[in-house]
């Protein structure tokens, strides 16, 4: 098992070269991101992940108008939003911010700071299984963080966040056309033993 495991997450790689098609079926990345979100490990298992998958059509329509509001701004990320919306869909992942507060009051003073670490720490590893799995199913993603723009594109197309989602990523995927970047590494050696 962990030799796949390995395998996945040093094949996952960012690739922006995407189109709006996909390999699997929209049921199927549907049950991929519900599977990872339901068993992604969270602090006290408080369950504070949410997502929500965009279909092709509103896909589209979120980042056109997030590159429209870029544009309207001079923005220099113009290009790259335009970019996005090529692709089939777009998972979103947010915390569920009630969830995580309600953390803070069961768990002794000395960690309520840690505990928004901590829903961020689960909140990566659902963004990262995700994206891995894509890329077994044959699909191509890059993890985006352009949440002004989606926030307010999202209010402007009519499909408003639920009350205390607060947004942390964007995984924007789609059939790839060609490989991605091979992957450049530190010199150093970045883990220790002690």
């Amino acid at each position: 098992m962990s030799s796949a495991l390995l395998q996945s997450v040093v094949a996952r790689r960012t690739n922006y070269n995407l189109t709006n098609k996909s390999p699997i079926s929209q049921e199927k990345i549907q049950e991929i991101v519900r599977t990872i979100v339901k068993n992604s490990p969270t602090s006290f298992n408080v369950q504070s992940i949410r997502a929500i998958v965009v279909t092709p059509e509103n896909h589209q329509k979120l980042w056109s108008k997030a590159a429209e509001l870029a544009k309207a701004e001079d923005s220099p990320y113009t290009s790259k939003l335009e970019l996005f919306s090529k692709a089939y869909g777009t998972v979103l992942f947010f915390d569920h911010l009630p969830t995580v507060e309600g953390l803070k009051k069961n768990v002794p003073d000395l960690f309520h700071s840690e505990v928004p670490l901590w829903a961020a720490n689960s909140n990566g590893y659902a963004q990262i299984s995700t994206w891995a799995a894509f890329h077994e199913e044959g699909l191509g993603a890059s993890l985006q963080h352009y949440h002004p723009y989606i926030i307010n594109a999202s209010k402007e197309i009519g499909n408003a966040f639920p009350e205390g989602w607060t947004l942390r990523a964007q995984l924007v995927f789609g059939e790839p056309t060609k490989e991605p970047l091979p992957k450049t590494f530190l010199e150093e050696d970045t883990v220790l033993i002690y």
